[in-house]
């Protein structure tokens, strides 16, 4: 369980954890960050963002991680171990969701950000940002998608990490 910490750092709405947010319909691609920063400086902390998506009887469709970075309809795609923090105690991995090119089979997506307590012992703080990509920079780059001034911030939160968590559900994701 984590538990909220007032945070504004994209100056993006902040949401309480277990929050509901629903998407406005003009929202077609999506970008959620999944940030971690480590206690101490120098460490490598190696969490791992899966993503499991559902059927509407909640069977597994596909799932992505490390090794499966792309779904078979491209649709949604995997950014594994991306430094964008702003030291070197910050990690982070990210998924971005063409929300009108999602497989019809697919009703929801599980965002599981996995580790063990090997390596959640070292974590500090765990958080998620949620952007809206603009059409145009949907298929561009992760760093020009987001830095793009049309980008807008959608919610973002973050709460504190224990050392005997195996891995935090930061996000489920339903089709409406």
């Amino acid at each position: 369980i984590l538990i909220s910490m007032p945070s504004n750092i994209y100056d993006i709405p902040v949401i309480e954890i277990g929050q509901v947010y629903y998407l406005d319909e003009d929202v077609n691609n999506l970008r959620l960050n999944a940030e971690w920063i480590t206690k101490l400086y120098g460490i490598v902390c190696d969490l791992d963002l899966t993503i499991y998506c559902y059927d509407d009887r909640a069977r597994l469709v596909e799932k992505l991680d490390s090794t499966y970075t792309k779904s078979i309809d491209g649709y949604c795609t995997l950014f594994s171990d991306i430094d964008v923090g702003s030291g070197n105690n910050s990690f982070t991995e990210s998924v971005k969701i063409e929300i009108g090119n999602i497989d019809n089979h697919v009703e929801a997506f599980l965002l599981l950000l996995n580790g063990g307590p090997r390596n959640f012992q070292h974590v500090k703080t765990v958080g998620v940002q949620c952007f809206q990509i603009p059409g145009d920079r949907a298929k561009k780059s992760i760093s020009d998608a987001i830095n793009s001034k049309q980008t807008k911030g959608l919610f973002q939160f973050k709460g504190k990490a224990r050392k005997d968590f195996n891995c935090v559900a930061i996000g489920l994701v339903f089709k409406d």
